[in-house]
């Protein structure tokens, strides 16, 4: 019966292991794995123990439960969308289960083994997916498709077994996972990322024309570190690189630029003078005494404000306690949970060090006294010989 058994399995599982040589020839053998289909060896033990005749056999094999699972492994994913902005997810699996005819089950799902410290306290599995499955890190999630081209490929292999169908569905879902559509309404949109283990606060540089700044703040608790004598140096560097851009509107000069752009503007510039500067020696101050004494702060840029970035990395022990629980089984391994980042966050690439928006609030103030006595004085006596500026 050895060969009518052979013929009779090939019957039975020759569309599941049909679709499982398409999606090998396309992801590669290495990253796909196909789980609880009946194998030969089991057909054949059950024949044994059984003594089944052929149409014993074929008896039999209707009654076998189904549950068909082909994984896929994408080990690192850049998720991009229509603006460019991107983000990268590492060991993402994607589950598409089939019948024993050789079509697709429902839609597909989605899990993942490795995250970032933002990624999960952002509850960030993929741009599509709604929740990381805290209370059963075991279970894919399915995402949404919106109204995608892939629709279309599940709907008919929902109803059909066709090889150019399921070819066709490899390269769909090999493209959705590298895409966040911000047009269909994602669950997490890229650029809502934030740190959560850091501390945000709102930093809303304006145009406060103060005359008298106390500048004895900055080293209320200990010696200075900088002086007055050196804002003015700076100021003196600030304006001889002339990136300011100026405004004449009702007789007066004022920003050409909003407070956020001038202040990332001289914060480039203070760093420029200030590494100039401790260089030769004239500062001895380390860039960390200046953000210890919030001359220089960290910021995010993010929905058009600046937010000023916090280290508080009191919860950390919250989701480490999840590295290491079970995800999934792939090619007889146990897949565990890790993150990349488990020593703590690092710093986002969109990270600004920015100079104290009040100092330059300050220093933009005193320029525009200066330039609106001087040029924008209309009353200024031609005869006048000199003017000193205090």
């Amino acid at each position: 019966m050895s060969e009518e058994l052979q013929q009779e399995y090939n019957r039975y599982a020759g569309p599941t292991l049909k679709v499982y040589e398409i999606f090998k020839d396309f992801f590669g053998e290495d990253r796909v794995d196909l789980q609880g289909l009946l194998t030969l060896e089991k057909t054949e033990e059950a024949v044994e123990e059984n003594s089944f005749s052929l149409a014993g056999l074929k008896r039999w094999l209707k009654t076998v439960p189904i549950d068909i699972n082909i994984l896929v492994h994408f080990p690192r994913v850049k998720v991009t969308n229509e603006y460019d902005k991107f983000t990268f997810v590492n060991h993402l699996y994607a589950k598409v289960k089939i019948d024993i005819s050789g079509k697709l089950v429902g839609k597909f799902s989605l899990n993942r083994a490795e995250y970032t410290v933002q990624h999960f306290t952002n509850n960030y599995m993929h741009s599509h997916v709604c929740d990381i499955p805290i209370g059963d890190l075991t279970q894919f999630q399915i995402p949404c498709t919106g109204t995608g081209p892939i629709n279309h490929t599940i709907c008919s292999l929902n109803h059909e077994f066709d090889e150019d169908l399921w070819r066709l569905f490899c390269l769909e879902l090999d493209k959705f996972v590298q895409v966040e559509s911000v047009a269909g309404t994602p669950y997490h949109r890229l650029e809502q990322l934030r740190d959560r283990q850091r501390s945000y606060s709102r930093v809303a540089p304006t145009i406060r024309l103060v005359n008298n700044f106390d500048f004895y703040w900055l080293g209320r608790s200990r010696s200075p570190i900088l002086n007055l004598a050196h804002f003015a140096s700076f100021t003196k560097y600030l304006i001889d690189k002339e990136v300011l851009r100026f405004s004449f509107i009702n007789g007066k000069y004022i920003p050409g630029m909003s407070p956020i752009e001038y202040t990332v503007l001289i914060s480039n510039a203070f760093i420029d003078w200030y590494n100039r500067e401790f260089s030769a020696g004239r500062i001895t101050a380390t860039r960390q005494e200046l953000e210890g004494q919030t001359i220089l702060c960290r910021c995010k840029f993010s929905e058009g404000k600046l937010w000023k970035v916090g280290n508080s990395y009191n919860h950390l022990d919250d989701y480490m306690r999840y590295s290491g629980a079970f995800i999934c089984n792939f090619k007889g391994t146990r897949v565990r949970l890790s993150f990349s980042d488990a020593t703590g966050p690092q710093a986002e690439e969109n990270e600004l060090l920015i100079l104290n928006p009040n100092i330059a609030s300050y220093i933009i103030n005193k320029i525009l006294n200066v330039v609106n006595f001087r040029y924008g004085n209309k009353n200024q006596s031609p005869n006048q010989k000199g003017v000193c500026y205090l």
